[in-house]
């Protein structure tokens, strides 16, 4: 059981994978066992949402399910027999065996009242190595009648068995006219697009969470700290708590993409177009390439981390402390 299914959304940037399901589906050629994979913020569980209520409602509009049929008001309130969510319960924050083996059983039933029954694991990097591993034994001998839709924003981080098992769509939405062109039907401006979609790196919706909000000052007000800490002119366990005060886990995120700017910038000898990791890089000229590649997967860590309990102040410290080291 899970939440109803208010409303499924398209986004352009998923056009072309989508297309290809649907042509695959009406050839009836549609693997039984598939990974939507996508960077984080780019909507890929709305796109394995989609493909759920594609597949088990009998009256499409299109290649949209109809959002009206019983099998579409059962999903959208929760309580489809023949669709199963795996992922992590209320108390925990990994995919565990027993709801593996739980899914397992049910799909040796017959469906109840759509003509397939469709499961979807999100993220399915939260699955511990167990639950993998059961997974795995039940991709390997798939039921005719059965989908396992895998959706994942870090596929690396599955198990390699259960990435071979499972025919693999990978969406990397480009900053492109599409996204701009979704942003500017929103209401923005252009210019508010343009300074969002920089700082989210292309990201379509993290630059809809910065505009939306005062992110873009929470970001900037972030790398100001980071900026007095670099130069000296800031206490690191000072810019550590303030960080954590904001309960903010994209301050990881923000901390490799600055890192991962200098870093480029080094390489190529010239300046970032972000503002603070140009002035990053001109606070620390010459910073080895490879101590910031350092730091940026240290950031990526921190940011895998931010739902664990790990103190983050002991993690932003130490982070601030190996740049100050270098």
């Amino acid at each position: 059981m899970t939440a109803g299914v208010q409303a499924i959304s398209s986004y352009p940037w998923q056009d072309t994978a989508w297309q290809q399901l649907m042509t695959q589906h009406a050839n009836q050629h549609l693997p039984h066992a598939i990974l939507l994979s996508s960077q984080s913020h780019s909507g890929i569980e709305t796109l394995a949402i989609r493909l759920v209520a594609r597949l088990i409602c009998p009256e499409p509009v299109g290649d949209n399910a109809c959002g009206l049929c019983r099998n579409c008001k059962l999903l959208q309130a929760g309580g489809h027999p023949d669709v199963f969510f795996l992922e992590p319960e209320e108390d925990s924050k990994v995919i565990k065996i027993d709801q593996i083996r739980n899914f397992a059983h049910k799909i040796s039933l017959t469906a109840g009242i759509a003509k397939y029954k469709v499961a979807m694991v999100r993220p399915a990097e939260a699955m511990n190595l167990a639950a993998a591993n059961a997974l795995l034994k039940t991709l390997e001998e798939p039921a005719g009648d059965t989908y396992i839709i895998l959706s994942s924003t870090e596929p690396a981080r599955l198990l390699a068995t259960i990435r071979s098992r499972c025919q693999q769509y990978t969406i990397q939405p480009a900053v492109s006219a599409a996204i701009k062109s979704w942003l500017d039907e929103l209401g923005y401006e252009a210019k508010q697009i343009g300074a969002a979609l920089l700082a989210a790196r292309g990201l379509p919706l993290l630059a809809e969470e910065y505009l939306q909000g005062d992110l873009l000052e929470v970001r900037r007000n972030v790398g100001i700290g980071y900026l007095k800490s670099a130069r000296g002119q800031a206490d690191p366990v000072a810019v550590a708590n303030s960080w954590v005060a904001l309960n903010q886990p994209l301050v990881w995120l923000w901390l490799s993409q600055w890192m991962g700017d200098v870093a480029r910038a080094s390489l190529a000898n010239e300046p970032c177009t972000d503002p603070v990791s140009e002035a990053v890089r001109k606070t620390r000229p010459g910073f080895p390439v490879k101590t910031s590649l350092q730091l940026q997967a240290m950031a990526m860590q921190g940011w895998r981390s931010k739902e664990s309990s790990l103190r983050q102040d002991l993690l932003f410290e130490q982070w601030l402390l190996q740049w100050a080291q270098v």
